[in-house]
């Protein structure tokens, strides 16, 4: 599903600005979620080269309003259309445990090397068939954004503008975080 991610300048904007617009508009709250995401890269990455078209994340759900896996490995291609990206899922494997999820990561990435990781905390709402995500991303000058996953760019540019969020960053979340911790 096409989407979008703006960032917001601060946690009072979230507070006065975006979450009274999403009631307002009659968006239904879904879940809170806490998320660790550990970003893997094919060896021999350079390290001060921004993620841009594939990755490996393994997550863990430390919190999710609903009963979903606690680990997840995702391998994925991004693309984009302007300023809209596109996700392209090459395999989604969900564990219960550990170390089931340590040792599918060691048979089938051994080769790929741990790059880094980061935590976020957000809120999850629906709107009209969108995915609104407002979260934190606990990472020094990255922090609040709030993703916009719908139908079309036509959709998801309607709602951000009605949330008064400007233009949209045409970068992944891991490629802002890795973009912070390597400089």
């Amino acid at each position: 599903m096409p989407e979008a991610r703006y960032m917001v300048p601060s946690d009072t904007m979230v507070e006065k600005k975006i979450k009274p617009a999403l009631v307002q508009a009659g968006a239904a709250f879904k879940k809170w979620y806490a998320l660790t995401d550990t970003i893997y890269l094919p060896s021999g990455f350079p390290a001060d080269t921004v993620i841009h078209a594939r990755y490996v994340r393994w997550r863990i759900a430390h919190a999710t309003g609903q009963s979903t896996p606690s680990i997840t490995v995702v391998d994925k291609k991004t693309s984009w259309q302007g300023d809209v990206k596109e996700d392209y899922i090459l395999l989604r494997r969900e564990f219960d445990a550990l170390q089931a999820s340590l040792n599918f990561m060691d048979e089938s990435y051994g080769a790929w090397e741990k790059q880094f990781a980061f935590s976020r905390i957000g809120m999850e709402y629906a709107l009209d068939g969108l995915r609104i995500f407002v979260e934190d991303i606990l990472v020094p000058c990255v922090r609040w954004s709030v993703e916009i996953e719908g139908p079309n760019d036509t959709a998801i540019t309607a709602y951000a503008h009605m949330l008064g969020l400007g233009e949209p960053v045409r970068a992944s979340v891991p490629a802002l975080v890795q973009k912070r911790i390597t400089k």
